[in-house]
């Protein structure tokens, strides 16, 4: 299993920019997340000078980029807001929040123990970035790409029921995203 954290890569007429390249996280379904195939691609990919970890815990990780993104990436191409409009406070970055303080209590019951601190990892983090980069899913909403819109709220919403936890942000935002993403 491998995800990318920390690009800030933009999309735009057939060019790629950005200001971050991030670096490729790796590692296997299970506790702990190192095994000899895993160690060889992190050298693979070390060897052509491309930044990568082998977590301890990469089930958490998941969970952790998946809270991100449905956090950011929701947030972000409903709102039509680059990177910068979450690197300070207001109601983009509270809403941002509020969605994935909704995946943490999620995961909490699906035994995944998200803390303040990896939220505060990625408040960190997302001050790093371009203030006028754009999420991914923000970039292909603006093109009329398809979108990863299925993933979050919608898996999000689904384990929270299972659960009995509510989560009305992620309704409003799955409900605001059906409306106005046409791959929904």
């Amino acid at each position: 299993l491998a995800l990318a954290v920390g690009q800030d890569a933009l999309r735009r007429d057939g060019e790629v920019t950005y200001t971050r390249v991030g670096r490729i996280v790796l590692g296997e379904d299970r506790i702990p997340s190192s095994s000899s195939r895993v160690g060889a691609i992190r050298d693979i990919l070390t060897g052509a000078g491309i930044d990568c970890e082998v977590p301890h815990d990469m089930p958490h990780e998941l969970w952790w980029k998946y809270m991100v993104n449905v956090g950011i990436n929701q947030v972000s191409a409903l709102l039509d807001a680059p990177y910068g409009m979450f690197q300070q406070p207001g109601p983009a970055r509270d809403m941002m929040c509020r969605a994935m303080e909704e995946v943490r209590m999620v995961a909490l019951r699906e035994g995944i123990e998200l803390t303040e601190h990896d939220v505060k990892q990625w408040l960190d983090l997302l001050d790093t970035l371009n203030p006028r980069g754009e999420t991914s899913m923000l970039q292909d909403v603006r093109s009329g790409r398809s979108t990863e819109l299925q993933l979050f709220a919608p898996t999000l919403t689904k384990l929270a029921d299972r659960h009995g936890i509510p989560v009305p942000v992620n309704r409003y935002l799955m409900e605001e995203l059906r409306n106005r993403v046409s791959d929904s």
